[in-house]
């Protein structure tokens, strides 16, 4: 980019030479000049150093004679962003988890440009100290009505999220009244783009970049697409509380729940999801057809935070409510469909699970005798469907019976469950790796309880194998459980009388968690 530029001389000749003035440029002036780009550039000249979009900063103060104001600015990121056609925006190159690089045919100055446009337009609106001039108010007015929902997606995908809140509540309150018609928002397209990205962001196998990182690392930004989806459907209720609008509000509700309670904001997490149970227990009574399925979600997932918290008898009632509007369901259902009795068995599982955490385990074994029984069932006719539950099912039965000191048993029905993954794994390699790691885990520690020290160490160690594996392509998300695994082969090992290797694997462990968590590390023996 040229320093001399014919910007620089021509906004110069705009401005009063009297050195005891301090004069800014006004945004008339620089809407006069044809290329926003070089303004901007020239206006920020750091942006133009930075051409990685993560790395650009968020805000950038100007330099030299302070010439931009946040009027200025924001109207020049507006114009950018406005002037260059859709496609070499990078909005349609929006596939799931294969973001691509802008359009090639963009000159260095335009990118440069519209990567802090991008990124900063929002900080230079929210720190105007005066009402809208009319040409920022156009350009204001033209993005969001053409562009607001895709940016934020293109941003999410792009570099990291920063969230909407604080701008939609500035549209809100800060702008006079006679402008909420101009500057308006399509609430329930961009609802529906939050929606959409809160999945993408807690999906591991999303934005995969080829690193073994995944995605672990975003769900700090999950929880604030969830926030904002919430706060844009809390506007929309207000405005119109129509059917649509409060089930999305529910749904929304439901999700920032789950972030929160996935991020250790227990209590937070259980206030929000409150307030989607109440949502969908209104709306039950009117039509249970249709809200008889959402109504027992949220009910499931209130009960899994309520359970998280220790609240064990309040997660007990509510997911006894949900069991028993599910039983509503399938007896006033012509045709029961195999999904379905999955799902009634799923909340038998979830309230045996809860009866052993009250201790109450003859309770809980029954259940779970009932749930196996579904599973079987429907594993009879489609073994390739089922067989995974069917698992699942005998390790919960295992854990019931060792609790009520029935080993033998309990040993039996974890190395049924066990084999069942076996062969899966080798059917399907990764999609059930995980669940055979844990199993080989619980059948190892059934093991060395009965005193099978030598059987016990060999699960153990095929585990840490498989440990390994999900590591080196996930790092964040199974480090703590690569470790944990390897603490329990050092004591697997001293139970065999090698203390050697017991040794090794212990010092392993805790290099380890001195070690930079990358795929690598978990790639070596």
């Amino acid at each position: 980019m040229n320093t001399d530029s014919e910007f620089q001389l021509r906004m110069c000749e705009s401005l009063d030479d009297s050195p005891t003035i301090q004069q800014k440029l006004s945004v008339d002036q620089v809407r006069d000049y044809p290329n926003p780009f070089e303004a901007l550039l020239e206006l920020v000249p750091e942006a133009s150093t930075n051409s990685e979009w993560a790395n650009i900063p968020m805000t950038l103060a100007t330099k030299e004679n302070e010439l931009a104001t946040e009027e200025v600015l924001a109207y020049l990121c507006l114009r950018c962003m406005n002037l260059i056609p859709v496609t070499h925006l990078g909005y349609n190159d929006l596939d799931m988890g294969k973001p691509r690089r802008a359009n090639n045919d963009l000159e260095e100055e335009q990118g440069l440009a519209l990567r802090y446009a991008r990124r900063s337009w929002i900080n230079h609106i929210l720190g105007m100290s005066q009402t809208l001039v009319t040409p920022l108010l156009d350009e204001l007015q033209g993005f969001l009505a053409n562009w607001f929902p895709l940016w934020i997606a293109m941003t999410l995908r792009r570099g990291k999220y920063g969230g909407i809140s604080s701008f939609l509540k500035w549209l809100e309150q800060m702008q006079p009244i006679e402008l909420s018609t101009k500057l308006h928002i399509d609430r329930l397209k961009v609802s529906k783009e939050l929606r959409d990205l809160v999945y993408v962001l807690n999906d591991p196998d999303t934005y995969e970049d080829g690193d073994g990182d995944g995605n672990e690392g975003r769900r700090e930004e999950a929880l604030i697409v969830a926030q904002d989806w919430v706060e844009i459907l809390r506007q929309l209720c207000m405005e119109s509380p129509s059917l649509e609008h409060l089930i999305e509000l529910s749904e929304s509700l439901t999700s920032l729940a789950l972030s929160l309670s996935d991020l250790k904001h227990g209590e937070r997490a259980l206030s929000v999801s409150s307030e989607a149970v109440d949502i969908l227990r209104h709306l039950h009574p009117a039509n249970p057809d249709t809200f008889s399925p959402k109504l027992i979600s949220s009910l499931e997932n209130h009960s899994h935070i309520l359970s998280s918290l220790g609240y064990q008898d309040e997660s007990l009632k509510v997911m006894q409510e949900a069991l028993d509007i599910y039983r509503k369901l399938l007896l006033s259902t012509v045709v029961v469909r195999n999904y379905q009795l999955d799902k009634f068995a799923e909340l038998i599982l979830n309230i045996s699970t809860i009866l052993s955490k009250l201790d109450r385990h003859e309770e809980s074994l029954k259940r779970a005798q009932k749930a196996l029984d579904i599973h079987r069932q429907l594993a009879a006719n489609n073994p390739n469907g089922y067989n995974y539950r069917v698992s699942e099912s005998l390790h919960h039965l295992g854990g019931c019976l060792s609790k009520l000191k029935r080993h033998e048993e309990a040993l039996a029905a974890i190395y049924e469950s066990v084999e069942i993954f076996r062969v899966l794994e080798y059917k399907y390699p990764s999609q059930y790796t995980l669940y055979l790691a844990q199993y080989l885990d619980s059948l190892s520690s059934l093991l060395s309880e009965l005193g099978h020290n030598e059987e016990a160490l060999k699960n153990s160690l095929e585990s840490v194998g498989l440990y390994r594996q999900l590591a080196a392509k996930y790092p964040k998300i199974y480090f703590d459980k690569l470790t944990s695994s390897l603490k329990g082969v050092s004591l697997k090992y001293s139970a065999c009388h090698r203390h050697e290797e017991a040794m090794a694997a212990a010092k392993e462990a805790t290099e380890l968690d001195k070690e930079d968590k990358s795929p690598s590390t978990y790639c070596e023996n």
